[in-house]
């Protein structure tokens, strides 16, 4: 079983500039994790949506997404990936990815978690 790159490494036996690096690669993870996020306030179809969206950690596996493609349907997903760190915040950014690329599709709710659910599962 392979352990988590982050677990597996001393964070005391880094240098200074080993740690800085990693505190960087932390810091643009939390900045790209944030850009999945729906926009705060948004307006559409005569509603207005707002969340509060606070992860546990720096990044998580903590999943929130709103889409209202071309028709009346309007999609508020939220979830909560299993684990915490930068393994769950990868898996969440998967997740976002394969909801965003189904919602164009047009599919109905139960069609489009079902598939999701299979291009999650499937491992390449």
């Amino acid at each position: 079983m392979k352990a988590d790159p982050l677990a597996r490494t001393c964070l005391s036996c880094l240098t200074p500039e080993q740690l800085s690096e990693l505190d960087d690669d932390l810091e643009r993870a939390w900045l790209i994790q944030g850009e999945l996020l729906p926009k705060q306030n948004l307006k559409f179809n005569g509603w207005g949506v707002s969340y509060h969206y606070e992860p546990a950690g720096r990044v998580s596996g903590d999943y929130c997404d709103l889409s209202a493609p071309d028709t009346e349907i309007s999609i508020f997903l939220i979830g909560d990936v299993s684990g915490k760190g930068v393994a769950a915040s990868l898996l969440m950014s998967r997740l976002h990815a394969i909801f965003r690329s189904l919602i164009e599709v047009g599919l109905g709710v139960s069609e489009l978690v079902e598939r999701a659910n299979h291009l999650l599962a499937t491992r390449r």
